[in-house]
């Protein structure tokens, strides 16, 4: 007693020999006090410079740990390093360096007993501080925010706390005696002194009390993480706060890097534990840090990009740091790497014949494999692509690709389109050759021999022989160059030659069609699925066959009407994938079913009034036509007519007692509105100028009916985004559609049916045009 270990040698301890763990007993103290306010202030007021100065601290800390576990090696250091390590043993809760045996006698077991006592100890002086800190600011959640602390401490420091447990366990030292002799303590014999023994009890204990139900308890609730953000409640809410150390320096995908951090670091910490031999030791340790930085490097897991750059250098340099200290070792015997060379070379060479392998048979048995292949325009074909890839699953029961469910990079499409795919079914609108990657999609296409057929509809334009020897300008390449995919403009040229010329098979969609509605493109795809010999397992009646021209609108009160525009194209696609995505969840709770106002004539306004005070439902489609469509129109202000009729009866219920004695007061149908790509809510220029052409006669009323129309609340429908997002928002409008109709409300809807003259001016208003309003 009286004396401390210093330079592998006893020395009598003096009056100020103290005074180091003195001062570390304060710093820590205050270090806890700085870190209990930092780590628990709110989220939302920390800026991203304040949180990567927090991560770039803890990366540090973590790195300097990691050069514990290198001190715990069975190798000798060179210096200056080896006294470099040995300074930062602090970190290591390795009490030596602040002459710990001064305070608790020299003895090696109560100094270990001090060491064990340093992570728990933390608790009762956090709960001291925030207890402080709630005395003067009564909202702290004390309970909240000593789990949040004390977390966030045993997250960073958990190698050191690991280290300590398990150094009695670190045998690698060679005893003049030729026993082996622990290396932080080496006067004490492994397994053989009674301090050894009472040292491992207490070191196991300790494992199992400090970090095995950290870790246990991190992991449990990474687990649970997206659970609570998907259902949040009181407690969810608590525990969040609670435990966000243990994601909120991540981004929301790489929630669980946290837990892969802490496997990491027990990893690191057990493997001077479980192997003896030097050689084995710096090649499971480089092998370990280096997979984690691939890792790290693949998943890019912190929330800015110079952490996610520093911690890669961090890794790179603590590599370098173990390969020159590998170097310079005194290695007793190569057997450990010999062993770990030998496995390394053979598991390389079965990984490069396993991915060849598997890129050979990639490359002849292609998986998923795509029947047919759309290359469209988003811009303007973005739902008629989608619903000839719902037309194409049901009727013929094939894969079809559309980029919208799969955005991959450009070099990926092309390759999917060069051996994946049966059919590239290109449709042409005005501008779907001028995108690059449907040129570079074509040329591929016709490069390996895949069938190709073109849909022509009645926007697109051949391009001139003067624009097809100039590509450079017809082709936007402002944002892509296909020369970066060894896509020539010359081969683009012979593809698009071949595109257009007779020898392509094409299907036309014609401009004025004997079929209208959404059964335009259903015909087509029946003739693209017959010219691509495709099986047809559901057998179906051609829509070429349905008359529509002639047809009358059905009477079927309490039902679900849905109406768009009969001239927009997209605006119809839109309509065939919401009524796919719709139609079964809705003939549950209507046994009247759904009406598409689309497939049956519009001429006769008076009808398509009628239908629409009778209905259950109305669903309007918004399109860039939609406020200049005649139909469009009378839909609406039918709707909010009888919308006004209703509010009105409930006003003046008091006033009609006849009401309560011949029928309950009418409802009105539900307006559910839905706005696709293209739609433009209407400015006073509408109201002022379009409208009055538009609507001659009794404009103003008009105005006033859609200007109530766009008070309700619209669904985006985005025609352009990927299938689980439209299934998501076609829920929206099942949600909306009311399960009770009352059939004695038609009688009192009927009544409040106006504007029977206002459709008399539209019908009579002969050569009316809206082209011009259209392309505004």
């Amino acid at each position: 007693d009286g004396a401390y270990e210093a330079e592998d040698e006893c020395s009598a301890c003096g009056s100020v020999d103290v005074l180091p763990f003195v001062l570390v007993v304060i710093g820590c103290c205050c270090g806890l006090g700085a870190l209990a306010f930092a780590v628990n202030q709110d989220l939302l007021l920390q800026t991203n410079a304040k949180l990567t100065c927090i991560t770039l601290l803890a990366l540090l800390l973590t790195g300097v740990q990691a050069l514990g576990v290198f001190q715990q090696l069975s190798m000798t250091w060179f210096e200056p390093m080896r006294a470099i390590l040995r300074a930062m043993s602090l970190l290591s809760f390795d009490l030596k360096v602040v002459k710990i045996g001064c305070v608790v006698g020299s003895h090696p077991v109560p100094s270990y007993l001090t060491r064990q006592f340093i992570a728990p100890g933390c608790i009762p002086l956090i709960l001291v501080i925030l207890l402080a800190k709630k005395w003067r600011w009564p909202h702290t959640n004390v309970k909240i925010e000593l789990c949040n602390t004390t977390g966030s401490i045993y997250n960073i420091v958990f190698i050191s706390i690991v280290l300590s447990c398990l150094s009695p366990f670190v045998c690698n030292l060679k005893h003049p005696s030729g026993d082996s002799s622990m290396i932080d303590d080496p006067s004490i014999l492994c397994y053989e002194d009674s301090d050894h023994s009472t040292m491992a009890v207490l070191g196991v204990a300790s494992c199992l009390l400090v970090p095995i139900p950290f870790l246990i308890s991190a992991i449990l609730f990474t687990r649970k993480y997206p659970g609570m953000l998907a259902n949040p409640s009181p407690e969810s809410d608590g525990m969040l706060k609670a435990m966000r150390f243990m994601y909120f320096r991540y981004t929301p995908a790489r929630y669980y890097y946290g837990s892969l951090l802490l496997m990491r670091s027990l990893l690191l910490a057990l493997i001077p534990v479980i192997v003896s031999d030097s050689g084995l030791q710096i090649s499971l340790t480089f092998m370990l840090i280096g997979g984690s930085m691939m890792l790290q490097q693949q998943l890019l897991p912190w929330r800015d990009r110079t952490t996610n750059l520093m911690d890669g250098v961090l890794m790179v340099f603590l590599l370098l740091l173990l390969l020159c200290g590998g170097m310079a070792a005194d290695i007793d015997s190569f057997i450990g790497i010999q062993v770990v060379g030998t496995l390394s070379f053979s598991l390389l060479l079965v990984i490069a014949l396993s991915v060849a392998a598997r890129a050979l048979y990639q490359r002849f048995v292609p998986s998923p494999w795509y029947h047919y292949f759309i290359c469209h325009h988003k811009g303007a074909a973005a739902a008629q692509a989608r619903l000839m890839k719902v037309l194409l699953q049901v009727k013929a029961q094939k894969n079809v690709f559309i980029d919208s469910d799969n955005l991959i990079q450009l070099a990926g499409l092309f390759d999917i389109v060069k051996c994946q795919v049966g059919c590239l079914t290109v449709y042409l609108t005005r501008d779907t050759l001028t995108r690059p990657w449907c040129a570079g999609e074509v040329t591929s296409a016709f490069a390996v021999g895949v069938k190709v057929v073109t849909v022509r509809t009645p926007s697109f334009v051949d391009p001139s022989e003067e624009t097809m020897q100039d590509l450079k300008s017809y082709i936007d390449l402002s944002g892509c160059n296909l020369a970066e995919y060894n896509i020539s403009l010359a081969i683009v040229e012979t593809a698009f030659r071949r595109l257009l010329s007779d020898a392509t098979p094409t299907l036309t969609l014609s401009p004025m069609p004997l079929v209208i509605g959404s059964r335009r493109l259903a015909g087509l795809v029946d003739d693209l699925i017959s010219l691509t010999g495709a099986s047809t397992l559901m057998k179906a009646e051609s829509t070429r066959a349905i008359p529509s021209t002639s047809s009358t609108l059905p009477k079927r009160p309490g039902n679900v009407i849905v109406s768009s525009d009969q001239e927009d194209d997209e605006a119809l696609a839109a309509e065939g994938i919401l009524l796919a995505k719709i139609r079964q969840q809705v003939v549950r709770v209507v046994p009247e079913g759904i009406c598409s106002l689309s497939d049956y004539s519009m001429d006769d306004l008076d009808s398509v009034g009628d239908a629409v005070v009778q209905a259950r439902a109305v669903v309007v489609i918004l399109s860039g036509g939609t406020l200049v469509s005649r139909p469009q129109l009378v839909v609406i202000t039918e709707l909010m007519q009888a919308q006004a009729v209703a509010q009105e009866a409930k006003l003046n219920v008091g006033h009609a007692a006849t009401s309560t004695k011949h029928g309950n007061i009418p409802e009105a149908p539900t307006v559910i509105s839905l706005n696709v790509p293209g739609f433009v809510f209407p400015g006073a220029e509408y109201y002022e100028k379009v409208l009055p052409y538009v609507w001659p006669g009794q404009a103003s009323q008009a105005a006033q009916l859609v200007l109530a129309f766009f008070k309700t609340i619209t669904i985006r429908f985005g025609t352009h985004e990927s299938d689980e997002i439209l299934e998501t928002q076609a829920r929206e409008v099942t949600s909306r559609v009311p399960g009770k109709f009352n059939e004695r409300d038609v009688a009192g809807r009927m009544s409040g049916a106006l504007h029977r003259a206002a459709r008399e001016d539209l019908a009579d208003e002969d050569g009316f045009n809206c082209h011009d309003w259209r392309s505004v």
